[in-house]
């Protein structure tokens, strides 16, 4: 019997699988609505994440470690936000850091406290690059108007509810 608090294995194992089925989903489907609503960049990474999360889903049905796994998720997950905050030239004020604390969120529930807290470090200084790429304009050219600007601030509330949400409901069904 699991300590309280814990999930067995199997259950982890389970919470992996829910929640790369419901990531692939949404960011295959998300990044087809950005394609055809102009924005290719923003598609093709959301696209993108969603093979890459089918990646992992194909290894965790091959037997790939639940450690390695639930990291990988994880660093998938960040990778989307730095993808979508970076080329945008908005540092700290793109839309896609709200995503950023479901990262070590994903950690816990799927990898366990210590993954968690290496994943709270990387995006912790993550935030701070981007701050410093907002504060001293490194990039160009901003690239996003206003108008496509509030419609991704929506979009990235919304998918931050929607992911901690898959999250906590993939770990309470398992």
């Amino acid at each position: 019997m699991d300590e309280p608090g814990t999930a067995s294995i199997r259950d982890r194992r389970q919470l992996i699988d829910r929640l790369n089925r419901v990531i692939c989903g949404l960011a295959v489907l998300a990044g087809s609505v950005a394609i055809l609503a102009g924005n290719p960049t923003g598609g093709c990474i959301l696209v993108g994440v969603g093979v890459a999360v089918f990646v992992n889903l194909v290894a965790g049905w091959l037997g790939a470690s639940q450690s390695v796994s639930g990291n990988l998720l994880a660093g998938i997950a960040w990778a989307t936000v730095v993808g979508l905050a970076v080329p945008t030239g908005l540092g700290v004020d793109a839309p896609a850091v709200i995503l950023l604390p479901a990262v070590p969120a994903i950690a816990i529930f799927v990898s366990g406290s210590r993954s968690a807290v290496a994943w709270v470090a990387i995006c912790m200084a993550t935030a701070f690059v981007l701050y410093g790429l907002t504060v001293e304009d490194l990039l160009p050219d901003r690239v996003m108007v206003a108008e496509v600007r509030r419609r991704m601030q929506v979009v990235s509330i919304l998918g931050s509810v929607l992911v901690v949400g898959a999250t906590v409901l993939a770990y309470e069904a398992s």
